[in-house]
């Protein structure tokens, strides 16, 4: 007479194992899944495999599969075969799950209970389930990323740029479902530049760009790779990368044009009226105003300041300046880095 042993093993996460001697759990992460209606989903599921016997009783050392996975409710199946080594009778492994939506809906106008996703590990065989709620809403979806699009100011996946290029960015499209928090980083060439921990609720997209410091680094002519990485949502989601390729020539950043407003061209002044005034842009912090005999020569006197206007102190006046005589001006401006951003014409006033 042959004897049947039936163990089975209860928890949130699991779901049953038929044995023929021993017992085995399988820890399914996440213990379950909520998706929204009329969409497909995208999910990464973590197995862990414990106690692994083979059938004449010792801890397995070996491999395991499973052919398919199957939607119990929504009639459908995942035809992505999936194989697990094993051991001392342990093992993990991890696939991303594509819900598609057909399935959701056959679900919902089933008679049945409920959405479950099923895989069958080996022989005797180790069943995992997780079940799937469906919701009305993506805000009460479970929160996963399910696409993420990088790009540069070009739209495109690819730019070339001058060395010390000061303004390249980065950005990363991501499309999400449900709410939670996303974590991940921005690395240049294997290298972390910076961290996201981001908050996102009630959307179906957001955008992330590279900051402003430190920004992408363009000393270093050649080829550099870009990616996202997304921490907080499995190793199976993939992540894109962007190349941009620095030259071997030097940025030059283009000059702004600054308008002369006072004085007048060829206005005379004296040295209770000698201000002078100026337009400014934005990318310009500090200026160095100059002031000349001869436009060919160096200037006689010069200044900084931080404003669009500058007055010539009276002592600099009286014994710099010569009553009677021509004399020329103009202005240059600079950024916080101490690069030259712009420049004006050359202006020029008599002496009272």
């Amino acid at each position: 007479m042959l004897r049947k042993a039936t163990c089975v093993l209860l928890f949130s996460f699991l779901v049953i194992f038929i044995c023929g001697r021993g017992f085995a759990a399988v820890n399914v992460a996440p213990s379950s899944i909520s998706v929204a209606r009329g969409q497909a989903s995208t999910v990464t599921l973590q197995y862990q495999f414990a106690d692994i016997h083979e059938s004449s009783g010792p801890l397995m050392n070996g491999v395991i599969t499973s052919t398919h996975g199957t939607f119990m409710g929504g009639g459908g199946t995942n035809p992505v075969p999936m194989s697990v080594s094993i051991t001392n009778g342990r093992g993990t492994a991890s696939e991303i799950l594509i819900i598609p939506v057909g399935v959701i809906e056959r679900a919902l106008a089933s008679v049945t209970s409920g959405l479950t996703y099923q895989r069958v590990f080996g022989l005797p065989a180790q069943i995992a389930s997780v079940p799937i709620s469906i919701t009305s809403s993506d805000a009460a979806a479970s929160f996963n990323v399910k696409r993420i699009e990088l790009y540069f100011d070009n739209k495109r996946a690819e730019v070339t740029v001058q060395k010390h290029f000061p303004n390249l960015k980065a950005y990363a499209d991501i499309r999400y479902a449900g709410s939670g928090l996303l974590e991940g980083y921005w690395e240049v060439d294997g290298r972390i530049i910076s961290r996201v921990h981001q908050m996102l609720t009630f959307g179906a997209m957001t955008t992330l760009k590279t900051p402003d410091l430190p920004a992408l680094p363009t000393f270093d002519p050649g080829s550099h790779i870009v990616r996202f990485v997304i921490t907080n949502q499995g190793s199976g989601l993939p992540t894109p990368a962007l190349i941009y390729f620095v030259t071997t020539e030097e940025f030059q950043a283009r000059m702004m044009e600054l308008s002369i407003k006072a004085p007048q061209e060829g206005a005379a002044i004296d040295r209770n009226a000698a201000s002078f005034k100026w337009g400014s842009f934005k990318g310009a912090s500090l200026f160095l105003i100059q002031y000349y005999e001869n436009i060919e020569a160096g200037p006689v006197f010069s200044a900084y300041t931080k404003r669009s206007s500058y007055v010539l102190p009276k002592q600099v006046f009286t014994n710099i300046f010569v009553s009677g005589k021509k004399y020329y001006w103009k202005v240059t401006g600079y950024n916080e880095k101490d690069n030259m951003t712009g420049e004006s014409a050359t202006g020029s006033f008599v002496v009272k």
